[in-house]
């Protein structure tokens, strides 16, 4: 739980508490050997990773932590999208195969990893400001990988393209609108829910559905997000 309380607690941080966040991220990551380079080095800074512990708690929850910080700068998302972009290749270009008792599919994992990568690249931040979204020219070659993806096999693709190519009404963060027009033809495609082509082809709101699937999980009883 201890990943899923801070994701819950980081859109109160500012931006020195979710780059510690980030930091413990970014350890644990490299601990758990997810981003493992195949060099043979098992060392954090000059300390033997071998003899260190990560936090407990599944890959998911770390990765969806990962993905709210919303007030790191815009260099620090782009890398985190640059090393969801890699592992999403992977996974996608794994033969789909039954997983094994308890553990998640390639195809779960892929879906985690695009949904992440919609949340960390969102044109429309929850909490963060407009001004820490990562450039349009990255969100634009984002959208082009999604595109690239059978959005049948993982819809959670589309459902990443549309927060990528949300429509603002800021010129400064919206992508050009040939390339949303391409999102919105791929979602009719799929018979993706109407809400979502909205949200690329209009300035619109979420709606509580597509809200809770891009915070991650449902707000509890009680609580709504004020922006």
């Amino acid at each position: 739980e201890w990943w899923t309380l801070w994701r819950r607690v980081a859109g109160g941080l500012g931006a020195a508490g979710q780059l510690r966040l980030l930091d413990g991220f970014a350890f644990n990551l490299h601990l758990s050997g997810m981003t493992d380079d195949g060099d043979g080095d098992d060392e954090v800074g000059s300390v033997d990773a071998s003899a260190l512990r990560p936090v407990r708690g599944s890959a998911a929850d770390m990765l969806r932590l990962g993905a709210a910080l919303e007030r790191i700068p815009a260099s620090h998302k782009t890398e985190i999208g640059q090393w969801l972009l890699g592992r999403i290749g992977k996974l996608a270009a794994a033969p789909p195969a039954r997983p094994r008792s308890g553990q998640a599919s390639a195809g779960d994992d892929a879906s985690l990893h695009l949904w992440a990568l919609g949340r960390i690249g969102a044109r429309q931040p929850f909490h963060g400001s407009a001004h820490d979204v990562v450039p349009p020219d990255t969100a634009l070659a984002w959208t082009e990988s999604l595109l690239a993806l059978d959005w049948k096999r993982f819809d959670a693709a589309a459902f990443a393209a549309v927060h990528l190519a949300r429509m603002t009404g800021d010129r400064a963060r919206d992508l050009a609108p040939a390339l949303r027009a391409q999102v919105i033809a791929r979602l009719a495609v799929i018979h993706a829910p109407p809400s979502w082509s909205a949200l690329v082809q209009n300035k619109v709101e979420l709606d509580a559905a597509t809200e809770s699937r891009l915070l991650g999980d449902a707000l509890p009883p009680g609580l709504r997000l004020l922006a």
